[in-house]
């Protein structure tokens, strides 16, 4: 029995040293194929590459891979001159979020569906939004969000020389807003995305702003800078603060503006509100600041000087041009008794170039 029990013993630490022995050839084959693995280069999987030209004047080309959510840039700049040397290389790589990486694809997907060849994009061939969301692509990430974003209009609002304000109208009347702030180099270094959610009337009073703007740019996007007019400054200050109180104080109403354009320069504006108060610009800045205009009150009847301009439709060709809130524009000329009255009794001149604000 004592003999039976030995052997049994002997087998039993056979089987274990053999099993043992054989897990730990495996683990080494492991080890041993990793190690060979890592040793040898990765091939990374390339999701697009595309080939684009700006048609500037020499111009560059642009070959651009996107590779997973690395975006790999390599810009040639053509020469043209004689004397300019060789063409010039630069390369750039980005790297983008999971949802403009998808944003990203699903417009390349579109320029593909639209037949368009990848390795040979054209400037040309595209639209305006096509272009800027190209541009977007090559100068980065948060360029290509702005760009990107889907709208029926947009407003693009320059607070000051660093912060800037992206506003999109969309097609279902909610609004979009995305704050930027560049640095001197004018690299985007901070991008807040916020959404605009006031009463159903505030949100069509800001839509109807827009379509308003729009109507009068003649375009869907609508560029404002620091000087806002009386009638928009609570509009705008609405959007950027995010404050739906600016809403309820009372809108100032535009009733006519007036301008002249019978010398070749930049002429002043003169803009007339239903309360009889009045904005004159006559000055403008260069270092992005807010232009203050002169302001006051006047108690001519405006009525008055439209009803004679409309008496003789054959004079309405003078290089005076007054606009009212529905943009119907009348044009006459300096001898107009009725404009003179008005302009003298708030002793403003309109014939005249732009001056620069002093200390701007």
């Amino acid at each position: 029995m004592k003999k039976e029990l030995k052997v049994a013993i002997i087998v039993v630490g056979i089987t274990a040293i053999v099993i043992a022995g054989f897990l730990g050839y495996e683990v080494w084959q492991m080890v041993k194929n990793n190690q060979q693995a890592d040793d040898q280069p990765r091939t990374e999987i390339v999701s697009y590459r595309m080939v684009y030209y700006d048609n500037g004047i020499p111009g560059s080309k642009y070959e651009i891979t996107v590779i997973d959510n690395r975006i790999e840039i390599k810009q040639t700049h053509f020469c043209s001159a004689v004397d300019c040397g060789e063409e010039t290389v630069e390369e750039k790589k980005y790297n983008y979020s999971d949802e403009n990486r998808e944003k990203l694809g699903k417009f390349i997907d579109q320029l593909t569906n639209a037949h368009m060849d990848l390795m040979n994009l054209n400037a040309d061939n595209f639209t305006e939004k096509q272009n800027d969301i190209m541009t977007g692509i090559l100068l980065g990430e948060k360029f290509f969000e702005l760009a990107i974003e889907e709208y029926q209009y947009k407003i693009e609002y320059s607070e000051s020389d660093s912060v800037s304000y992206t506003i999109y109208f969309k097609e279902d009347e909610s609004i979009l807003v995305k704050k930027t702030t560049t640095n001197e180099d004018y690299d985007i270094v901070d991008l807040n995305t916020y959404a605009i959610q006031f009463n159903k009337d505030h949100m069509k009073m800001l839509n109807d702003y827009a379509k308003k703007e729009a109507e009068l740019a003649k375009t869907s996007v609508i560029y404002k800078n620091a000087t806002l007019y009386k009638d928009e400054k609570n509009i705008i200050r609405s959007i950027v603060e995010n404050k739906e109180d600016y809403l309820e104080e009372q809108k100032a109403e535009l009733s006519y503006t007036i301008e002249y354009n019978g010398i070749n320069c930049l002429t002043p504006i003169l803009r007339l509100y239903a309360d009889n108060t009045y904005e004159f610009y006559d000055t403008y800045t260069t270092d992005g600041t807010p232009v203050v205009p002169k302001t006051g009150t006047y108690q001519y009847d405006l009525q008055k000087l439209i009803k004679n301009i409309s008496k003789y439709p054959e004079d309405n060709i003078g290089p005076f041009v007054i606009t009212d809130s529905d943009n119907h524009s009348y044009q006459t000329y300096s001898s107009n008794v009725e404009l003179n009255e008005l302009l003298k009794s708030i002793s403003v001149s309109m014939t005249k170039c732009l001056e620069q604000a002093e200390g701007h």
